[in-house]
């Protein structure tokens, strides 16, 4: 067993008793998810600079985020692997013509819809930690990139306040910054910026994840969480974090 394997299994230790199936976000959370508006736009800001004309959206879920990115102007193929997902995304948007909605799981070759489209714009928001070969999933991210196209991503960081609800929601791991600038760099990807995000989320999140064993997060949690969030990318804005909830990484392939 190879050292991430050591780091992933490492972090899922004495999680055993939670059923671990790969992408497979509950729905209520992502519906729940819905609720936490500003922290979806601190997203889309941080993504704001590198977006291109044809975006490809990667686990795209209920569309949490697909409406603001179509609203930034660009051509949106939303992906999932889930079809019940993917009946609300068709449902929400019906007619609107900028978008483009196929079925993907990651863990497999692009289907053609996919393969065809000609990304110039990946983004791959708080999906990669459900795939156990992250590795594979990025390459099969760079091979579909056009030249010089970017790579967003959105990951969980910090190894070490991984607890029930990663492992609730399913994720094989939190990452590290190193870690994330190896594997990117494996990947074939060029690393434009990689820096931490949300360091106020990081106590509620380890007090929850490592001290009660939080197995969900409840409505009013997520809009208390977000209406902090205003406050934290003011500061993050000035002040660089040295540690996150999340890591923010932006790549180009050439």
């Amino acid at each position: 067993m190879g050292l991430r394997g050591y780091r992933n299994d490492n972090q899922r230790k004495g999680m055993e008793t939670i059923n671990m199936n790969p992408q497979k976000m509950p729905l209520d959370t992502l519906e729940k998810l819905t609720e936490a508006r500003n922290y979806n736009q601190w997203i889309y800001k941080l993504c704001q600079p590198y977006l291109g004309a044809r975006i490809l959206e990667i686990g795209s879920g209920i569309g949490n985020m697909t409406g603001i990115f179509l609203g930034h102007g660009s051509r949106v193929l939303a992906t999932d692997m889930d079809p019940q997902r993917l009946d609300k995304l068709r449902k929400q948007w019906p007619e609107q013509k900028k978008l483009d909605i196929a079925a993907w799981d990651l863990n497999k070759a692009a289907p053609e819809k996919v393969s065809n489209f000609n990304p110039d714009t990946i983004l791959c928001i708080n999906v990669l930690e459900h795939i156990e070969n992250d590795l594979a999933a990025l390459q099969r991210m760079s091979s579909l990139l056009v030249t010089g196209g970017k790579l967003l991503l959105y990951v969980p960081a910090l190894a070490w306040i991984y607890g029930t609800l990663d492992a609730e929601l399913h994720h094989f791991r939190r990452y590290g910054m190193k870690e994330v600038g190896e594997i990117t760099d494996q990947a074939g990807f060029i690393r434009e910026k990689l820096h931490y995000v949300n360091m106020l989320g990081v106590p509620g999140w380890w007090w929850n994840n490592r001290i009660i064993k939080s197995r969900c997060f409840s409505s009013k949690q997520v809009k208390l969480f977000d209406r902090l969030v205003p406050l934290a990318a003011c500061l993050e804005q000035w002040l660089k974090p040295c540690l996150g909830q999340s890591l923010f990484y932006a790549g180009i392939t050439l």
